[in-house]
């Protein structure tokens, strides 16, 4: 009886993902939520395959601390960067991703100016806030006519962050050029 040798395979190293959210601070209730959906991808992915590692840092909802933290998560081996759930530390953590060329994949920041800078390493999967404040927009005048009743007049009130920045902007941008909304512009 012959017998053949046995294949030996390498085993691929671990994608060592950065996962930066703000699981401290006045937004760790968002944080902590977007973390326990991100702790399942590894269990998941390696179902088909693939081996993930995730790195799981706290910004303690402290935009400094954002690009710090993402410094060293990719000095310490990080192959990719995913966060940050606010707008402003996704905005810092974007600059340290371009210029260590490691991809940045925003799981939730609408500020436009995140993906508008031409930058390679960036990728979003979430809504910027025009198109959230359109979407927004559309569902009220939708809410509007369903109940037959409307406000004739609103306030928007944002909080003075990135996000509410961008939002307010795509409101002054949005809100002048629509004609099915019970209120105006002032």
């Amino acid at each position: 009886m012959l017998a053949a040798p046995a294949i030996v395979r390498a085993q691929a190293k671990a994608l060592k993902i950065a996962v930066v959210l703000p699981r401290s601070g006045y937004l760790a209730a968002a944080g902590q939520a977007c973390y326990r959906g991100a702790v399942i991808a590894p269990k998941v992915l390696s179902e088909y395959g693939y081996a993930v590692e995730l790195m799981n840092i706290d910004f303690e909802s402290n935009v400094d601390l954002a690009r710090t933290q993402t410094e060293r998560a990719i000095a310490d081996g990080a192959q990719c960067v995913v966060g940050a759930f606010e707008s402003g530390a996704t905005l810092a953590m974007a600059q340290v991703c371009e210029q260590r060329q490691v991809p940045l994949v925003i799981n939730i920041a609408a500020a436009p100016q995140i993906t508008e800078q031409g930058y390679k390493f960036t990728f979003r999967n979430f809504p910027t806030s025009p198109e959230l404040v359109r979407n927004g927009l559309a569902l009220m005048r939708d809410l509007f006519q369903a109940t037959s009743t409307a406000p004739r007049t609103a306030v928007f009130m944002h909080v003075n962050d990135t996000f509410g920045q961008a939002n307010r902007r795509a409101i002054d941008a949005i809100l002048p050029t629509l004609n099915y909304l019970p209120f105006k512009a002032a």
